[in-house]
């Protein structure tokens, strides 16, 4: 590196990011797959090795195309594929990739196994028969199911489990085999719960012959939608935007205390407007952030549980959401652009308790910040990269505006991304040397969520021909008794357990059939009912035992997982705050009249403040742990809408803040000349 580099606080940092190699920021390639070199083979490599790497990067590399061609240009050369006929193939070659690239046994990557390669071909084989054949299938009853077809269906069941077994483990086996074993068994039991008795035939032509189960809406969701934001996030990590958005957060808080932690808060932010996913937000942000606190010394498991949480903010980011806005705004009724409007306070409120949070603990832990000569100017970031806003406001333009759907967007603004990588030399070569893997990438990263989304969709088939949808709302209001708190718990229950291990987009779509209609017939507000779904699917992320991001984040750092998740918790209170509190008054919401709203969002901006100072246990000094339960206290009652509540939550925080304030006077008084 010159000289020049090293004066560059852009460019010293940013090498500093990539040169860090004591925290594994690059999550591993599945194996057999080759990662990103997937075109070039080692020395040690056999020629089969080789020929399945480069066949499952060729494969790889056609399932985004093909949705891309689906969703764009297909229709404009001829090529005219039913909406049903494109998921069935989609999945089909998403299993095959996961049975090549996922060995039953480890020892077996890169080698041509009949129990990898026969499982491969049949999910394969079956899902293309299901498509050429659909126009008969569509209109054939389940009586006439041929013996051939149930068997292929139940193959592809049993498929489907060793699917999940290879790439996410056990949990999601055994929901699956709840709902089926309710779905044989229910009709042994009695009260509200009982089902109907169903024949092998009339189950097998539900899951696996119509568009209610494993062909169902979870897994066109994966298809069209998921894959999109999966493409955008690989095309963004291909350029320089992600160096941009680092080093304007470090122009904005880098040199304030805990400057590093902050950056991760605020380039999440930043990152949450566009990929709207916490992993694919951990996987960009983790590795620009983490070498940073690393290097400034901090601690790892405040580092990763800082990075975790921030990243759990981009389900709940408008304007992208990952696509959840629109889902939510079908389901409703209430359209996009209300259910964006609505997200706009929790979110704020969200990211400010994360903030404040890590200010107390860096000022607790005189955490210190980026040394001013490492912090780059505002007008030097602009000036090397405001270009990477372009795709950003082309994307807010087709979907706040121009109202096209979430996959059709995102495809244009990713469209957009290509021309605005190659505008400067060092850009354009930054991404032409990254570019032949993008979609490779995006492929391997649709393998696991495309198994997901199958299972979950054979979970709602279930569920559709069972009626335990219904069963389950009516059974959640008879056990709360009309008490809506009692309902919440149970509802938060139900979707920490069968929302396990899903994406979150899969996992709402299903926990809103599942749970949202018996909180709305106990009188919940509607759009209440589905932020509380969504909110608590995301708090799952940081929430143990799942807890995908802070386990993510714990490797990142090489700290326990466990450890990085119960701090993430703690950071990301208002997660698990704003759902209970918005079911009995949904202001924060922006539901309700101007003066209501305008009195929640204030009284709930001071028990942000609250809260984060007890919970930290530090304001301007360590905060004793009487004081700290009566920050606490008032927090969470200044949360609750009421006068009452709001009364008596400021009256119990400024007691301690009182002591704080003055201790402060004291300290300045003491520090003038005599």
């Amino acid at each position: 590196m010159s000289n020049n580099d090293n004066n560059d606080p852009i460019k010293a940092d940013n090498l500093n990011a990539e040169t860090d190699s004591s925290i594994d920021t690059e999550p591993s390639a599945p194996e057999g797959a080759g990662g990103p070199d997937a075109g070039a083979a080692t020395l040690k490599e056999t020629k089969p090795a080789v020929a399945k790497r480069r066949v499952i990067f060729i494969i790889a590399s056609l399932l985004p195309i093909f949705s891309l061609g689906q969703q764009i240009f297909f229709r404009y050369i001829g090529i005219f594929l039913y909406t049903e006929q494109f998921v069935m193939i989609f999945i089909g070659v998403a299993f095959f990739l996961l049975f090549m690239t996922m060995p039953a046994r480890k020892k077996d990557a890169g080698k041509w196994m009949p129990w990898d390669v026969i499982p491969a071909l049949l999910s394969l084989a079956f899902c293309l028969y299901v498509a050429i054949n659909w126009e008969t299938i569509y209109y054939m009853p389940a009586s006439r199911t041929t013996t051939f077809q149930i068997v292929g269906g139940i193959v592809v069941f049993l498929l489907t489990l060793e699917a999940c077994r290879r790439s996410v483990g056990w949990p999601m086996i055994g929901v699956v085999l709840l709902f089926l074993a309710y779905t044989f068994f229910g009709n042994y039991l009695t009260g509200p719960l009982r089902a109907p008795s169903f024949t092998l035939t009339k189950i097998v032509h539900s899951l696996f012959l119509t568009t209610s189960g494993f062909f169902g809406k979870t897994t066109e969701i994966a298809a069209t939608v998921v894959i999109a934001f999966t493409l955008f996030g690989t095309f963004l990590s291909a350029t320089k935007a992600g160096t941009f958005f680092y080093n304007l957060s470090r122009a904005l808080v880098g040199t304030v205390r805990g400057g590093g932690a902050k950056v991760a808060i605020i380039c999440s932010a930043f990152f949450a407007t566009m990929t709207g996913e916490p992993i694919s937000n951990c996987g960009i942000v983790g590795p620009l952030t983490l070498p940073l606190m690393k290097r400034l010394k901090y601690d790892g498991v405040f580092s990763g549980a800082t990075v975790a949480t921030a990243s759990c903010g981009s389900m709940i980011t408008p304007p992208v959401m990952a696509a959840i806005a629109f889902i939510m705004g079908e389901i409703t009724g209430f359209g996009y652009t209300a259910i964006c409007i609505a997200a706009i306070i929790p979110a704020i409120l969200y990211y400010l308790s994360v903030f404040m949070q890590v200010d107390f603990y860096a000022a607790k832990k005189n955490y210190q910040a980026i040394e001013k000569k490492d912090v780059p100017k505002m007008s030097a970031v602009f000036k090397e990269g405001w270009h990477y806003l372009i795709p950003l406001l082309f994307l807010i333009y087709w979907l706040l505006i121009a109202r096209r759907t979430p996959a059709t967007a995102v495809y244009y603004a990713t469209g957009i991304m290509i021309p605005v990588a190659l505008i400067k030399k060092d850009d354009r070569k930054f991404f032409l040397q990254r570019v032949k893997n993008v979609f490779s990438g995006c492929g391997h990263g649709m393998i696991i969520t495309s198994c997901l989304c199958a299972a979950a969709g054979i979970i709602m088939g279930l569920v559709t021909v069972t009626g335990f949808g219904l069963k389950l709302s009516a059974a959640l209001g008879t056990l709360a008794g009309g008490n809506m708190l009692l309902l919440a718990i149970l509802s938060a229950v139900c979707i920490y357990i069968m929302g396990m291990g899903m994406p979150p987009l899969v996992s709402y779509l299903m926990l809103a059939i599942l749970v949202a209609p018996s909180m709305v017939n106990m009188g919940v507000d509607l759009m209440a009912a589905h932020f509380f779904i969504l909110y608590m699917s995301i708090s799952a992320f940081i929430t143990p035992p799942v807890a995908v991001a802070g386990y993510v984040c714990g490797q990142m750092v090489g700290e326990s997982g466990a450890k990085v998740c119960f701090k993430a918790m703690r950071l990301g209170i208002v997660c698990y705050l704003i759902p209970f509190v918005s079911i009995f008054s949904p202001s924060l919401l922006l539901r309700g009249t101007p003066s209501d709203v305008a009195l929640s969002t204030v009284t709930a901006i001071i028990g942000v403040i609250f809260l984060s100072s007890g919970l930290e246990g530090f304001f301007f000094k360590n905060v004793n742990n009487i004081f700290r339960i009566l920050l606490i206290a008032g927090g969470l009652l200044l949360f609750i809408p009421g006068i009452l509540t709001d009364v008596i939550g400021f009256v119990l925080g400024i007691v301690p803040l009182v002591d704080q304030i003055l201790f402060r006077v004291k300290s300045k008084d003491h520090l003038k000349p005599a």
